[in-house]
């Protein structure tokens, strides 16, 4: 079991990232309004991914999409409705070995988090641009996408640093 599940790194993790009960709050918050706008997000983000040849070798067979879009759906309106529980960090940890093991390389893997955290900033500031918590809604939204792309990042390089260790080991 990777050391991302264990509750004291977790705890560690969103104790550096500043993600305490305001945040999970600010996120319960905001989550209705969200849910109602992920789909459109994802929309955009997979678009923005397809013109590029190096997600189109990626994403086969073609019907590997639909699946794709209904994880990560699901994946992000978890993370931001601040349940960050056990399950969403095994997920997380899950979900960046698997773009590991298809060599899904971290630049690539960071520039889908920028997008769709742009994408997301664009309607939070649509949506709440006359609200006094808008500074405290963007920092609870980038706080836990941090912590999701550390999860998703430390598969990366548990599985890097397991495979040099196998490489000097034979």
């Amino acid at each position: 079991m990777p050391l991302t599940s264990s509750k004291n790194a977790m705890r560690q993790r969103c104790e550096m990232l500043k993600i305490d009960q305001d945040v999970i709050d600010t996120l319960h918050y905001i989550s209705p309004f969200i849910a109602h706008r992920i789909d459109s997000i994802i929309d955009k983000f997979y678009g923005h991914l397809q013109t590029f040849p190096e997600y189109q070798k990626i994403f086969q067979p073609p019907d590997l999409i639909n699946k794709l879009v209904s994880a990560q759906r699901t994946h992000w309106l978890i993370l931001l409705s601040g349940t960050l529980d056990e399950s969403y960090q095994k997920r997380a940890y899950r979900i960046g070995q698997v773009h590991f093991e298809r060599g899904i390389s971290l630049y690539l893997y960071s520039a889908g988090y920028s997008f769709f955290q742009c994408e997301l900033q664009d309607v939070l500031l649509e949506k709440y641009k006359d609200n006094p918590r808008l500074a405290e809604i963007l920092k609870a939204v980038t706080r836990v996408i941090n912590l999701d792309m550390d999860l998703a990042i430390s598969a990366y390089t548990r599985d890097l640093w397991s495979d040099a260790y196998n490489t000097i080991a034979i």
